[in-house]
C-alpha cells in the first residue's frame, strides 16, 4: 500500500488526488488508501468492488493499464456535504446488462450501461477485464466513463448461452464441444484463443472452469448469427392467450442442429418477453402460412390436444402448386405413411404397408401449363403427409427437393447449394406449399377461423407467371 501526495489544480477545477492501486493476484485482494477512503479490489474469480465516500468520489477515470498495477484518479469536485435530495438510485433492472445506475441530481454527467459482473483475470487481461469488473460493481451510484472500444463486443452479432448449475465445474472447451457435436475440442480451443468466445464479457482460457449463471457469448462464424435478425412475421391474430402469425418461407419454426439460424420461436419470445411464448405446432422451413403460438401453458396444452386428437373443431387447409396438369376435380387419398428404407435421406417418408393411417382430400382450383393449384384438406397429421401423398399420386409439389426427386437432388443441394442440376430438377427455389386456413377452438371457448394470404412467389405463379429460380444463393442448411 502506498499513498501518493495530492496533485493540486486538477483539470476539473478542483484539487485532485492520485493513488496507486495494487492489483491483487489470484484471490488475494489489493487495497489502496486515499486519505480516509478505502478502495478494495478483489482479483481472481471474485467480484470486483469499489467503495468510495460519496462526498469525494465524483467519478473515476482509468488512465494507464499495467500488468498488476493501475493508476486511479479521484476527482474531488463533489460537495463534501451533498444536499439530502442527491441520493443514489440503482433501479431494480440493474441486474440486466442494459440497466443504468444514476445519481440524482447529476448535471453534465452521462450515465453508461452496466456490463455483466466481472471476474479477476490473468496477466493478459489488462485494463479491459478490470474495467468490466469495476463497471459491473455498483460503485457509489456515480457513473463510470469508459472508452467505447471496451463495449464494442456487445454490439457485434453473437450467440448467448447461459450456464446451468448442472454444468458448473466444466472446462470451457469441454462444455462447448459437448454442447455442439459438430464442433471439435481442438476447433473450440482455437476459437477461444482468437477471442471469439467470451465468458461474462471477457476473454478466457480454454481451461477455465465454468460457474452457474455464467454468460457465454459466441462470435464464431456458423455458430453465431452473421447478421441482424429478419423482420418479425406478420401477426394474423393476437390476444392474451394466443399469437397467430403468417410464417414466411425460409424461416425455421425451431432451431435445428448445431449451426445457428434464426427461428420463429426465438424471434417471438424476444418480441413478447413478458409472455411464455411456445409453439403449438410446426411448419417445414420452406412452408409458409398460418402458425399458432401460445402465451401460457394451459393454452398450449389445449391447442396441442386438438391437433393430436383431430378435434371436430379443427380443420387445416393448405394450398400447393404441383407438377403437371391434374385430371381430376377432387381426389380422396387414403394411404399409410411410414419410414422409407430405400433412401439415403433420413427424413424422407413414404407410403408403406407398415405406416400409420393417413388421409388427405385434394381439390383442383386452377390448371396452368405444366402445373396446377391444388387445395389440400388434412384429416390426419402425419409428418410430410401432403408431400408424400402428392408424390404417391404422381403430382409432387413444385420446388420440392426431396419428394418426387432422386436422392441426388437433395444431397447435392445440401452439400453444394443450387447447382445447375438441382435448379433444373427442382424448378423452383422452395417447395410451393402454404398453410392457407386453420379453424380451431380458442382456449376460452369460441371458434377461431384464420387465413393467411399467399406469399408473393406463389401468388406470381398463380397469376400466370412461369415458375423461375432466381440467382443462386449460398449453401443452405438442412431442412427441418
Amino acid at each position: 500500500m502506498r499513498r501518493v501526495p495530492a496533485n493540486r489544480g486538477g483539470g476539473d477545477g478542483g484539487p485532485r488526488r492520485v493513488v496507486r492501486i495494487s492489483w491483487g493476484r489470484a484471490n488475494r485482494p489489493g487495497v489502496a488508501l486515499d486519505g480516509h477512503n478505502a478502495t478494495t479490489l478483489r482479483a481472481g474469480r471474485d467480484h470486483c468492488r469499489l467503495r468510495f465516500r460519496r462526498s469525494q468520489a465524483r467519478r473515476i477515470s482509468w488512465v494507464q493499464p499495467t500488468t498488476h498495477k493501475m493508476w486511479c484518479t479521484v476527482s474531488q469536485t463533489q460537495p463534501r456535504n451533498p444536499s439530502p435530495g442527491a441520493q443514489s438510485i440503482v433501479p431494480a433492472a440493474a441486474k440486466d446488462n442494459h440497466a443504468t445506475a444514476t445519481t440524482k441530481p447529476m448535471s453534465k454527467v452521462r450515465a453508461v450501461p452496466f456490463l455483466e459482473r466481472g471476474r479477476g483475470g490473468s496477466r493478459g487481461d489488462g485494463l479491459g477485464g478490470a474495467m468490466r469488473g469495476l463497471q459491473s460493481s455498483r460503485l457509489t451510484g456515480y457513473p463510470v466513463h469508459l472508452p467505447e472500444s471496451f463495449m464494442s463486443d456487445a454490439d457485434r452479432p453473437h450467440r448467448v448461452l447461459n450456464i446451468a448449475p448442472d454444468h458448473a465445474g466444466w472446462r470451457l472447451d469441454a462444455y462447448l464441444s459437448a454442447r455442439f457435436s459438430s464442433w471439435s475440442r481442438t476447433a473450440v480451443q482455437k476459437a477461444i484463443k482468437r477471442g471469439e468466445i467470451l465468458v461474462d464479457g471477457r476473454r478466457a482460457k480454454a481451461s477455465l472452469k465454468l460457474e452457474a449463471l455464467d454468460v457465454l457469448r459466441i462470435y464464431t462464424k456458423g455458430y453465431a448469427p452473421d447478421g441482424p435478425p429478419p423482420p418479425l412475421p406478420p401477426v394474423l391474430y393476437e390476444d392474451d392467450r394466443l399469437l397467430v402469425i403468417n410464417k414466411p418461407p425460409g424461416l425455421l419454426a425451431h432451431p435445428a442442429g448445431d449451426r445457428f439460424a434464426y427461428a420463429v420461436i426465438g424471434l417471438m419470445k424476444e418480441a413478447r418477453p413478458s409472455c411464455r411464448v411456445d409453439l403449438c405446432h410446426r411448419l417445414d422451413r420452406d412452408t409458409s402460412g398460418v402458425m399458432v403460438l401460445s402465451k401460457d401453458l394451459e393454452a398450449n396444452t389445449h391447442i396441442k390436444t386438438q391437433l393430436r386428437e383431430r378435434s371436430a373443431h379443427l380443420q387445416k387447409t393448405y394450398l400447393a402448386l404441383v407438377r403437371g396438369d391434374v385430371d381430376w376435380t377432387e381426389r380422396d387419398v387414403r394411404a399409410p405413411i411410414g419410414d422409407r428404407q430405400d433412401t439415403e435421406i433420413r427424413l424422407r417418408r413414404g407410403v408403406t404397408d407398415e405406416g400409420l393411417p393417413a388421409r388427405t382430400v385434394f381439390s383442383a382450383l386452377q390448371k396452368h401449363s405444366g402445373h396446377s393449384l391444388v387445395q389440400c384438406a388434412l384429416h390426419t397429421g402425419r409428418t410430410h403427409q401432403i408431400r408424400v401423398h402428392l408424390e404417391h399420386i404422381g403430382h409432387p409439389i413444385l420446388g420440392d427437393k426431396v419428394y418426387g426427386q432422386p436422392d441426388r437432388v437433395f444431397l447435392e443441394w445440401h452439400e453444394q447449394g443450387a447447382t445447375p442440376f438441382v435448379r433444373a430438377r427442382a424448378g423452383f427455389p422452395r417447395q410451393c406449399l402454404h398453410a392457407w386456413k386453420l379453424r380451431l377452438q380458442h382456449p376460452d371457448g369460441p371458434a377461431l377461423e384464420l387465413e393467411a394470404p399467399l406469399p408473393r412467389d406463389m401468388q406470381q405463379v398463380v397469376d400466370g407467371a412461369l415458375p423461375v429460380w432466381p440467382a443462386p444463393s449460398s449453401t443452405p442448411e438442412a431442412e427441418s
